[in-house]
């Protein structure tokens, strides 16, 4: 597992990782993308990520495999800058482990909500554990 990130706080270039757990409902991979749901923050108010500076796939399934309460099927990948350009913001917790992260700042407006995360889902890129991940 690689060392917690030596800033404290989400810089915009920073890639972000969402597992996905249900390959229907949060995976295109036709399109090597997220689908929306999988960035929505239900049934919390705040959405996990983990912070992939640095990491390597493998680091980055381990996550996975640690600590993602369902097997994941993949992961998609967005940088921070565009979390922020929707006017949400990251809280850095580290808990449970040193790169992890909530999405937070979210409208709890349904239909707001559903569009950012379709913005977040159309610039995701999917990696897929059952084939190559595309980037169209």
């Amino acid at each position: 597992m690689p060392e917690p990130l030596p800033w404290p706080t989400v810089q915009p270039a920073e890639p972000i990782a969402r597992f996905c757990t249900q390959r229907k409902n949060h995976m295109r991979p036709d399109k090597g993308k997220g689908k929306y749901p999988l960035f929505l923050p239900l049934p919390y108010k705040e959405l996990s990520v983990a912070r992939t500076q640095g990491m390597t796939d493998a680091q980055i399934r381990q996550i996975a495999l640690e600590h993602v309460p369902m097997p994941a099927k993949g992961y998609a990948t967005i940088q921070a800058a565009l979390v922020l350009q929707e006017g949400l913001t990251f809280d850095p917790n580290g808990t449970p482990y040193p790169q992890h992260a909530d999405v937070v700042g979210w409208s709890g407006d349904e239909a707001r909500d559903r569009t950012i995360a379709q913005v977040l889902a159309d610039a995701s890129t999917l990696v897929d554990y059952e084939g190559p991940a595309r980037t169209g």
